[in-house]
């Protein structure tokens, strides 16, 4: 007989398998203290389990007063016999100043509520089975697994440092805002954090019951500062893109898939050549490709309307043979920066994107569409700023002076081969015939430059699918030792 009542120990239901019905009985302790045990039958477990959630609905919004024990009864009556003398005051107004006064839990700590909230809003599939015993446990489907504490954690983390030892009921108003202007941080920061401890405190007063108050209810947000989107000037990128056409052309792809597609860094990296269709003249962000945009989720999506410097930069650096290389892709970006002259921007790629694009089509929906934004206000803060029509046609007229760019620039790659090294199948014919070690000597003396057999296993390796297809089956004496 297993209990699956609710969590008062005063209501308790007990399922009973009789036959081909189901009982159920439940515990009623009334207040003089005697015990009774009502019971229902029905045909199906699944009916009793629907009777029982009705039950437990009625006692959560309503209550009941065989809920009570003895003494809480007592305490019950006494207290009607006194609102019966002062016929002014209702009980409805006693109750809730006494609440006011005395909240429940109002020994809770800042760090146990902290913790309790976080595990409250824990995704489901983050949950262990260990949190999945905990009843007051919500599993939020809506937030994203990995990012659903980044913020709200790092800002209750530090609210609780601040509070630590404290009762969330002892927080008062002023000092959460000294504790928030004590960190000097921007308006949006602060005010980011400030939406954080509300709503936490929220859940303090309506589902943790330890306090009766949200002393963050009544702080105002800051009022924050104008400021316009760090982007690139025209002559700018036309100077960045010059750079990297002479010192890497390999940067090119991501420089024009960030800078006149406005994809992020992030989706660049999961991008493969695939999800370009140039036929189509549209670039498909996959959802495995897509960024997570928190509690919305990812958000995928087919670029479209893009101008013809896109295709024509795609068209000269490889076309459908193209590479989208983004090895070392921070240190690279530092150097062509620095021999440009121009002063990193962060994100500045992507910003430059959407402000000259709307100054371009003269239209936020296309440009939000394309860079994936969801809400207008979003997006008219960071991007609608005093750009010229013109400026913005000028930014989509950077085309490339060839049709095919170099494969080399002045850049080495870290591990760039430093011999010229021959055909792969002419490798493997030659480590059959004579072994890796005297395939090395051979050319070694060959180019002037030593190679090591451990190179030629290297390299060997780095085309282990060709080697595959051209080694014989019997390929014991590739694998020889000589």
């Amino acid at each position: 007989m297993g209990k699956l009542g609710t969590k008062h120990g005063v209501r308790n239901i007990y399922p009973i398998k009789g036959g081909c019905r189901w009982v159920y009985k439940w515990e009623i302790i009334d207040h003089t203290g005697k015990t009774r045990f009502p019971s229902r039958s029905f045909s199906s477990k699944e009916e009793a389990a629907d009777f029982k959630k009705e039950k437990d609905a009625e006692l959560a919004e309503q209550g009941t007063s065989h809920s009570l024990s003895p003494e809480d009864a007592k305490d019950a009556l006494n207290a009607m016999r006194i609102l019966v003398g002062h016929n002014d005051i209702s009980l409805s107004a006693a109750a809730t100043f006494y609440l006011k006064h005395n909240p429940l839990n109002q020994g809770v700590t800042v760090e146990v509520a902290v913790g309790d909230y976080l595990l409250y809003r824990k995704p489901k599939v983050l949950c262990s089975e260990e949190d999945l015993k905990i009843r007051p446990i919500r599993a939020f489907q809506r937030f994203a697994p990995k990012t659903y504490t980044d913020r709200v954690g790092i800002s209750l983390k530090q609210f609780k440092k601040a509070f630590c030892g404290r009762s969330v009921s002892s927080v008062m108003t002023q000092e959460i805002v000294d504790f928030l202007m004590a960190m000097e941080i921007a308006a949006e920061t602060y005010n980011n954090k400030m939406s954080d401890i509300k709503v936490f405190l929220d859940w303090c007063v309506q589902v943790k019951k330890c306090c009766e108050h949200n002393s963050a209810e009544s702080i105002d947000a800051l009022a924050g500062e104008f400021s316009s989107p760090e982007i690139f000037t025209v002559d700018e990128i036309r100077k960045i893109i010059e750079v990297s056409v002479a010192h890497d052309p390999q940067f090119i792809p991501y420089l024009v898939l960030a800078t006149f597609a406005g994809i992020r860094i992030c989706e660049i990296q999961r991008m493969k050549v695939s999800d370009i269709d140039f036929d189509a003249k549209l670039i498909n962000i996959r959802p495995l490709v897509g960024k997570s945009k928190g509690s919305g989720g990812v958000m995928p999506r087919i670029i479209e309307d893009l101008p013809e410097a896109v295709w024509k930069w795609l068209a000269a650096a490889g076309g459908a043979a193209l590479v989208i290389d983004t090895k070392n892709l921070q240190k690279r970006r530092i150097r062509i920066f620095e021999k440009a002259g121009i002063k990193f921007k962060a994100n500045g790629f992507r910003h430059s994107f959407a402000t000259y694009g709307y100054a371009y089509h003269q239209s936020d929906a296309i440009v939000r569409k394309q860079t994936g934004h969801r809400i207008p206000d979003t997006f008219f803060k960071h991007y609608a700023t005093t750009v010229r029509k013109s400026e913005g046609k000028a930014y989509f007229s950077i085309l490339p002076s060839v049709e095919r760019l170099p494969k080399q620039g002045s850049y080495k790659p870290r591990y760039t081969s430093k011999i010229d090294w021959p055909d792969v199948s002419q490798i493997v014919a030659d480590v059959q015939e004579i072994g890796y070690k005297a395939t090395a000597r051979k050319y070694t003396e060959g180019g002037g430059i030593y190679v090591s057999d451990v190179s030629v296993r290297k390299r060997l390796k780095k085309f282990d699918a060709v080697v595959r297809r051209q080694k014989p089956k019997c390929s014991g004496e590739l694998t020889g030792t000589n």
